[in-house]
């Protein structure tokens, strides 16, 4: 997650009627990546992690690199 302060999502309570529970999927999706997500009935607020001060964001490995890295490839 590439993000320094927090992201809010406004005025989406028609996602939940006709995206299918597109809000779930995001809130779901986000908490996984660690970030705190504050819900409501239109609208939520992602807070980013807090990130480590020694991995800026151009250091932090791709997936593929994460995965070696951490199978041992």
């Amino acid at each position: 997650m590439n993000a320094h302060r927090p992201t809010t999502i406004r005025n989406v309570y028609n996602w939940r009627v006709k995206e299918t529970e597109r809000m779930v999927a995001i809130v779901n999706e986000t908490r996984k990546l660690g970030a705190t997500v504050e819900e409501g009935r239109d609208y939520c607020v992602i807070t980013p992690p807090k990130q480590d001060a020694r991995l800026s964001p151009m250091m932090t490995p791709s997936a593929p690199v994460a995965s070696a890295l951490f199978w041992g490839q």
